[in-house]
C-alpha cells in the first residue's frame, strides 16, 4: 500500500518588460511607478504572508520590491496564490536611491541593470547605487573594512574590498531598513548593537497597545529554511521579551524596557 502526496503544479509570473535605464535616474523606487509596479514591504507581508501577526510588526516605511520580485509564481489556473510564505525570492540585490529609500530586485531585473550601470560609467546623472544586502551587511558589521567608504567607483578597476556599485550616492541605507530587509530575509544575527535595537523596534510593533504574538518571526526563518540558525540568535534573543508579554499580557510599551 503507498501513500500519495498530492503536489500542487504551479506557473512562473511572467517578468514584466520596463525601461532599467530609467531607474538610474529616478530620485525615489515611487518615480518608477508609471514603468512598473511597485509594492511596499509592509503591503506585501500584510496582503500575502501568513499569519496575521506578521502584519503588526513596523516594517520599515523605506523597503519596496517591485511585482516581479515579490510575486514569482501563481496557480496553474492563473489565480494569484496566497499565502507565499515558501514562494518568496531571496532578498539578494537592491537599489538605494537619493531619498534613502531602497528597491529590492528579482535576479533579472538585477542582471539587466548591471550593464546599464557600466554604461554610465562616472556620470554624474546616475543617482542610484546598487548593492547586495550580503556585502553590505559585512560592511556595516565591520567584516570587510572600507567597504562603504570607498565604494567602487563605476569603471574604476576591480578591487576585493570595493564591491558596492554606485553613482553618486555616497551614504548607506538606515539600520532600520537593514534590519527589515534582514528580518524579511530570514536572518537571525544582527551584528551590530544599533542594529539589533532597530530589530527590536520592529518587532514591538507600530503601537503601544498591540498584544505581540511572539512566534511569528520565527516562522519569517523557518520559511526560509534557517530554522537551525535561530536557536541562542539575536532573533531568538529578541523575541523572549515578546514571548514574556504574551504569556502575562503586558502592554507593548513594556517591551525591552531594562529591569528594576
Amino acid at each position: 500500500m503507498y501513500d500519495f502526496v498530492r503536489i500542487g503544479v504551479l506557473r512562473l509570473v511572467s517578468s514584466p518588460v520596463w525601461d532599467k535605464s530609467r531607474a538610474l535616474v529616478a530620485s525615489s523606487p515611487t518615480g518608477l511607478t508609471d514603468l512598473v509596479q511597485i509594492i511596499s514591504l509592509r503591503d506585501f507581508v500584510h496582503e500575502n504572508l501568513q499569519p496575521a501577526g506578521l502584519a503588526h510588526f513596523a516594517w520599515s516605511q523605506d523597503v519596496f520590491g517591485t511585482s516581479n520580485f515579490f510575486k514569482s509564481v501563481m496557480s496553474q489556473s492563473g489565480l494569484p496564490l496566497s499565502p507565499l510564505n515558501h514562494y518568496m525570492r531571496i532578498v539578494d540585490v537592491f537599489l538605494f536611491f537619493p531619498n534613502k529609500q531602497v528597491l529590492m530586485l528579482s535576479e533579472r531585473e538585477a542582471d539587466e541593470i548591471i550593464p546599464l550601470l557600466w554604461k554610465q560609467a562616472g556620470k554624474k546623472t546616475v543617482k542610484v547605487s546598487l548593492c547586495h544586502l550580503s556585502l553590505l551587511r559585512s560592511s556595516l558589521d565591520g567584516k570587510v573594512p572600507g567597504l562603504m567608504s570607498n565604494s567602487m567607483v563605476l569603471g574604476s578597476k576591480w578591487s576585493s574590498s570595493k564591491m558596492w556599485l554606485r553613482g553618486v550616492v555616497s551614504s548607506s541605507p538606515s539600520d532600520n531598513i537593514v534590519a527589515t530587509m534582514q528580518l524579511f530575509a530570514g536572518e537571525t544575527m544582527y551584528g551590530t548593537e544599533t542594529r539589533l535595537e532597530a530589530l527590536k523596534n520592529i518587532l514591538r510593533g507600530p503601537g503601544v497597545s498591540r498584544r505581540p504574538s511572539a512566534p511569528d518571526p520565527q516562522l519569517i526563518v523557518d520559511a526560509r529554511g534557517n530554522s537551525p540558525f535561530f536557536e541562542y540568535s539575536h532573533l531568538e534573543k529578541a523575541c523572549t521579551p515578546l514571548l514574556r508579554c504574551c504569556l502575562y499580557e503586558c502592554p507593548s510599551q513594556d517591551l525591552f524596557l531594562p529591569k528594576a
